[in-house]
């Protein structure tokens, strides 16, 4: 027994009921990630993956102190980068990521952070989540980052169509009104986002 078949309307209004229900649910949520603009969001996004919020809000204070900006960030090398990291999981790879998501900035986005998924997701080191967050956090766009483990007692309850697929989620924003769901809601464990499970 799957969801019913419905029209845009009707995914809308569902939509709009899932978003007050999250809101209500979390209000205030914020991403925990600490940073002061978008391009040191979009950093602290990258090298969370597989860390923890607190490993990452450890590192970030003494490498963005050394490396404000994308412009600094590119002129670096992944081997001065990494000791900034080094606490943090695959932190090489991570550095590596880091130098050359830097000099992308510059060279193809005027040193700024692009407002759409799909040239965030080609970055080094930036996959669909991070994008969503990014976007999200940063920019007010609409979306709902999905972790496959952990989560918040009772959001495997959320009825949410075609979750994890990747055409949906390929969607930026979908249903949901400007201003959405796109960040992370406090949490006590190790999940990094809403949890939607699967099909």
């Amino acid at each position: 027994m799957g969801c019913p078949k419905e029209g845009q309307k009707e995914k809308k209004a569902r939509a709009l009921a899932i978003l007050k229900a999250l809101k209500a649910a979390y209000p205030g949520a914020k991403t925990e990630l600490k940073h002061n603009n978008p391009f040191q969001l979009l950093v602290a996004t990258v090298l969370s993956a597989q860390a923890t919020d607190k490993s990452v809000n450890e590192a970030t204070p003494a490498l963005f102190a050394r490396f404000p900006d994308p412009q600094a960030l590119a002129k670096a090398t992944p081997e001065e980068v990494e000791p900034y990291i080094r606490r943090i999981g695959l932190y090489r790879t991570k550095a590596k990521n880091l130098v050359a998501l830097a000099r992308r900035l510059v060279e193809e986005h005027g040193g700024e952070v692009p407002r759409d998924k799909k040239a965030l997701m080609k970055l080094p080191g930036v996959g669909w989540k991070t994008a969503t967050v990014v976007l999200g956090a940063a920019f007010g766009v609409p979306g709902i980052a999905v972790d496959t483990h952990g989560g918040p007692p009772g959001a495997e309850a959320l009825p949410f169509p075609g979750q994890g697929s990747r055409k949906d989620r390929g969607r930026t924003g979908g249903p949901f009104p400007q201003g959405g769901v796109g960040v992370r809601p406090p949490r006590p464990g190790p999940s990094r986002a809403v949890r939607v499970p699967g099909p």
